[in-house]
């Protein structure tokens, strides 16, 4: 996958928010239970679990991952402070998981050329493409718990609106 496919991601998460609350405020969403929501949580930390590395799969390791992928998509860098920050963990705890990352070919570790002091962070092309193929199939669950009630009927054999806002996901899954 290529940056183009992080940036569809961060665009349509933006769509999916703002679809979302137009269209609580016409109160043409179906809202999930509570005991559904709570239920897709759980199977949110457990699909995690199918991209991170079995050592890995920590709230800590996580957090680094996706200051990482964040930092990608966006067009920055990222260095140990902001993972640390971004963690509320301690230096030491954040610096064994980052090297944990390291050795398994997750996060690639380079000094800055504008400053030797401080030690860049970047996830590989492989964490990218296996936390976008997570990040897709995510948001089309969660667009499943909210989809709009309109969608069910003749409104989505029109190809407008949020049907057609969402139709990247169908796209990324295509061979």
């Amino acid at each position: 996958m290529s940056g183009g496919t992080g940036h569809k991601l961060a665009v349509a998460a933006q769509l999916l928010e703002s679809v979302a609350q137009d269209l609580l405020m016409k109160s043409e969403v179906r809202l999930p239970k509570r005991d559904a929501v709570m239920r897709d949580e759980l199977h949110a930390l457990n699909t995690r679990r199918e991209v991170l590395p079995a050592a890995m799969q920590t709230p800590i390791a996580w957090v680094i991952m996706a200051e990482l992928y964040l930092a990608h998509v966006e067009g920055r860098n990222s260095c140990v402070k902001h993972v640390q920050l971004a963690c509320e963990a301690p230096e030491t705890t954040v610096l064994r998981y980052l090297n944990l990352l390291v050795d398994d070919g997750w996060v690639i570790r380079t000094a800055s050329k504008s400053d030797k002091r401080v030690v860049e962070l970047e996830a590989t092309e492989a964490a990218i493409e296996r936390i976008e193929a997570w990040a897709y199939r995510r948001a089309g669950e969660i667009y499943s718990l909210i989809r709009p009630v309109h969608l069910d009927g003749p409104a989505r054999s029109k190809g407008g609106g949020l049907a057609n806002a969402f139709s990247f996901l169908d796209e990324a899954r295509a061979p």
